[in-house]
């Protein structure tokens, strides 16, 4: 885990990017501002306690609900916890880089909170659960969807070098994040596939995979910086994608048996947009499958990648072959 000094230097810099971060974008109300600045300083120290091993995941996600808690109640617009996500942003991209044990615990650290947040149902006075400001879900279900959908240094679109766009929504994939790739398979590893309650992580997750195909599309295993990188988030993102891969037809034959209905289908398209697609309730699917068995041909023959890599690249691709042929 990060040193106490570590630690402590970053939530000075924090509250100090937290007091300046939502100042003046051009496109927040004033009492917007002064909320999200707030919220932002509040999660400071829980993050911190969470990251040095003093509370756990689920403690830590209890006392971030109670800092939004309230207003939830009171406010009818239940805005995105901007100041939160900024937090969380910031913690992933200082601590979650590519260098050993330490960081592999951070990762779990940060994305077990993201994990037990979306476990919580805010609920009114009246007893009904509180939905998004969208009005769609439940609050905290979203989480991360498109807040902490990251486009990875390695990647080859733009940096906008800020996390707000041009409305003032906070979105992650508007500048690119050091380990950014690392983080998000660890995310997809942890939750596995279809956790959850329904439809909570649908939208994360395929924004996730999207994300990560945009790096393996863009070969970062052609240097030896990009090596590394592939090697991890390769090894770290494959098991979910075949275990994905697996549960989505497993859920396909479980409810084509329950009611007759055909609810499996294939998806083609010439840029590579070729998956399965559960159309049960829950409209869970696998984009681009094609594009993923792809790239893990090209990892598999790649000079450079570790022996033990490789051979797992080359035989997962073989499966996904074998599903394919299955279900013809």
């Amino acid at each position: 885990m990060p040193s106490p000094s570590a630690l402590d230097q970053w939530a000075i810099e924090q509250t100090n990017v937290a007091a300046e971060y939502f100042d003046d974008p051009g496109c927040m109300y004033d009492w917007q501002i002064e909320l999200f600045t707030r919220e932002s300083k509040q999660t400071i120290p829980i993050v911190q306690r969470l990251l040095s091993g003093e509370i756990d995941a689920s403690t830590a996600a209890s006392e971030a609900n109670r800092l939004c808690e309230a207003r939830l109640r009171r406010d009818e617009r239940k805005e995105t916890p901007q100041g939160l996500w900024l937090v969380l942003c910031m913690a992933i991209e200082h601590f979650a880089d590519d260098s050993g044990d330490e960081t592999s615990s951070t990762r779990a650290k940060l994305a077990a909170l993201i994990v037990e947040l979306s476990k919580i149902e805010l609920r009114d006075d009246s007893g009904d659960i509180i939905l998004s400001h969208e009005g769609k879900k439940e609050f905290w279900s979203e989480l991360p969807g498109w807040v902490l959908s990251f486009c990875d240094l390695l990647t080859g679109l733009p940096d906008r070098g800020s996390l707000l766009d041009e409305t003032g929504f906070m979105v992650g994939w508007q500048r690119r994040f050091q380990g950014g790739n690392l983080f998000q398979a660890h995310w997809l590893a942890h939750v596995g596939p279809v956790a959850g309650p329904p439809l909570a992580y649908r939208y994360a997750i395929a924004q996730g995979l999207e994300y990560m195909r945009e790096a393996l599309e863009t070969k970062p295993e052609e240097s030896p910086l990009g090596r590394r990188h592939s090697e991890r988030y390769t090894a770290g993102v494959l098991p979910w994608i075949w275990e994905a891969g697996v549960k989505v037809l497993e859920l396909c034959r479980a409810e084509h048996r329950r009611d007759g209905s055909k609810v499996f289908s294939r998806t083609h398209s010439c840029e590579g947009f070729t998956g399965y697609t559960f159309t049960g309730d829950d409209g869970y699917h696998m984009e681009r499958w094609g594009v993923w068995k792809g790239a893990y041909r090209r990892v598999a023959a790649t000079q450079g990648i570790r022996p033990e890599v490789a051979e797992r690249a080359a035989a997962t691709a073989e499966e996904m072959d074998r599903l394919d042929l299955e279900y013809e």
